[in-house]
């Protein structure tokens, strides 16, 4: 016959008897119970606002170069700079399934590889231009001045200079 003993405290017990937790063991059970709630809640916290952080973390602009085998709408996505862009700088019709390389492009432009790369280049240097020029002259909330009403401290339009 084999026999388990779980050694609690100063007693053993033996397979199939039990006993019941009273006075200390039940608030020890009871804290180690919290204890374990409060860390995982505390690991879902952590992984949430990591989510949360990676996902709103500001994305350094690609560096890659461009390639001869690369697509436009690769190029255009490791940019981040809409497709219509570089159809447009190519004198092409903006196709949502157009795949071909652009070493295929140059080919049917009867151009060089080199010099397509060069317009390509231009247009996303040009959108990050307006880009930039566009979030310069976005006016900022702080710049902004907010008026409030002398008799009801609301704001309110601003008062009238003359």
């Amino acid at each position: 016959m084999f026999v388990v003993q779980v050694v609690a405290g100063d007693n053993a017990l033996q397979m199939g008897e039990r006993k019941t937790l009273k006075g200390e063991d039940y608030l020890l059970v009871r804290r180690r119970l919290l204890m374990a709630a409060a860390f995982a809640l505390s690991l879902v916290v952590i992984v949430v606002f990591g989510i949360r952080a990676f996902h709103q973390a500001p994305r350094k602009k690609s560096s890659e170069r461009i390639r001869p085998w690369m697509s436009l709408k690769y190029v255009a996505r490791a940019h981040r700079v809409p497709p219509q862009i570089l159809y447009e700088a190519l004198d092409l019709p903006p196709k949502t399934q157009d795949k071909r390389s652009i070493k295929q492009i140059a080919r049917a432009q009867n151009l060089p590889v080199e010099e397509v790369i060069i317009v390509i280049q231009k247009a996303i240097e040009q959108k990050a231009i307006e880009q930039k020029n566009i979030e310069r002259a976005r006016p900022t909330s702080a710049s902004t001045p907010v008026h409030t009403s002398a008799t009801s401290g609301i704001p309110g339009p601003s008062p009238d200079p003359r």
